[in-house]
């Protein structure tokens, strides 16, 4: 079986973005290393999002997590996903115009990036 690839997992967001309408920019940031990969934009929600490999394999560098911090300081909605089921449940939770519950248990697979510190 193969190992699915953060390569994969882009090309399946900008796709399934697309279908859904939600703009899909990957988000680099030349004198800022650790940024997240994708921007989600839609009906005026901007969510950034982290893709990694599976959750056996991928983990968030102290790099990414300290950026995610500042990120998260300012407000910003954050998800790290590892699984194409993770962007469909995000993509609908966007068209909604739903949050994911960030106490108890949410009946999403997806959680929003919350900081560690």
């Amino acid at each position: 079986m193969r190992t699915l690839t953060e390569a994969a997992l882009e090309k399946y967001s900008k796709k399934e973005c697309k279908k859904a309408g939600i703009a899909n920019y990957k988000f680099t940031s030349p004198a800022r290393r650790g940024v997240p990969d994708q921007l989600w934009i839609f009906c005026s929600r901007v969510v950034f999002v982290e893709l990694k490999t599976p959750a056996k394999t991928g983990r968030l560098s102290p790099l990414q997590i300290h950026e995610l911090n500042i990120l998260i300081e300012q407000g910003a909605e954050i998800y790290v996903i590892d699984e194409y089921e993770q962007i469909d449940e995000l993509i609908e939770l966007i068209r909604s115009n739903r949050r994911p519950e960030t106490s108890g248990r949410s009946p999403l697979r997806i959680r929003p990036y919350i900081s560690y510190s």
